[in-house]
């Protein structure tokens, strides 16, 4: 895993290490805007769940939160089960990110 470094030993880690490759329906790779779009897709996703159930998430409410089409949507996400996998594996991602950020020896000797 990106990050990973032997105990004590201090290392500033780089976050283009943890960029997602991720691909389109298509098995396309997204460039930077594409990959905006998807993460715009995937906020949309989870500020919905935060205002109701998963189970009545609509592909068409998270693009028009997203300010998109239900057609673009198509092209980052399979349905919307997928989407709300995605958006989860991110928070685990970004999770692991911080936990290597301010993991290891924080002692003076150390500092």
């Amino acid at each position: 895993m990106p990050g990973q470094r032997p105990r004590g030993e201090a290392a500033v880690v780089a976050l283009e290490a943890y960029v997602e490759q991720v691909a389109t329906t298509d098995g396309r790779v997204p460039g930077e805007r594409g990959r905006q779009t998807r993460q715009r897709l995937l906020d949309a996703t989870v500020e919905l769940l935060t205002m109701t159930s998963w189970r009545s998430v609509k592909v068409t409410d998270i693009a028009r939160q997203a300010r998109t089409s239900p057609a673009t949507f198509y092209q980052y996400v399979a349905n919307v089960e997928q989407a709300i996998q995605a958006a989860a594996e991110g928070m685990v991602d970004e999770a692991a990110q911080l936990a290597d950020l301010v993991g290891g020896d924080w002692s003076e000797e150390e500092s």
